[in-house]
């Protein structure tokens, strides 16, 4: 997102290798339909591409800031799929998560043990102080009765 207070708002959706055309819109509820069509050029029946999709948005009411959306942490392909695919989505977070200028958002089910999460792994092997690395726990009215504690720790 870039702050230009001497322009109205545009948005830009492209893969970040070029492969297609950019698909732009200058109204904000367009915003998710130009993400959707780019994502399923590129995902096509895969289910999963390595290539970013790149949202550029320009607006005099947005704070000048990158955000990276990255894939869930998948633990097996399922029908269908890559048999490397867990692999591929490890990798690219990752690659995301190493640089130094990037703040980590781990989001976690409060229903999981928040010790084995492995988002919150990779976080703390490229940011053992966290330092950049913010935790959100999600689903936290469905902990366990008396598990409660451990959560708030």
């Amino acid at each position: 997102m870039k702050c230009d207070p001497n322009k109205p708002f545009s948005c830009k959706v492209y893969p970040a290798n070029e492969s297609a055309e950019p698909i732009q819109t200058d109204e904000p509820a367009g915003v998710g339909g130009c993400i959707k069509a780019v994502a399923d050029l590129l995902i096509g029946d895969t289910g999963f591409s390595d290539v970013s999709v790149i949202v550029e948005l320009v607006s005099p009411n947005v704070p000048d800031l990158t955000l990276i959306d990255l894939p869930g942490i998948a633990r097996i392909s399922t029908e269908g799929q890559a048999a490397d695919l867990p692999l591929k989505i490890k990798k690219m977070i990752k690659s995301f998560i190493a640089d130094d200028n990037t703040i980590i958002l781990v989001v976690v089910n409060g229903c999981n043990d928040l010790a084995t999460t492995e988002g919150l792994k990779f976080a703390q092997e490229v940011d053992p102080k966290g330092i950049r690395t913010v935790g959100v726990i999600t689903k936290i009215d469905l902990v366990d009765k008396g598990a409660e504690s451990e959560v708030q720790k």
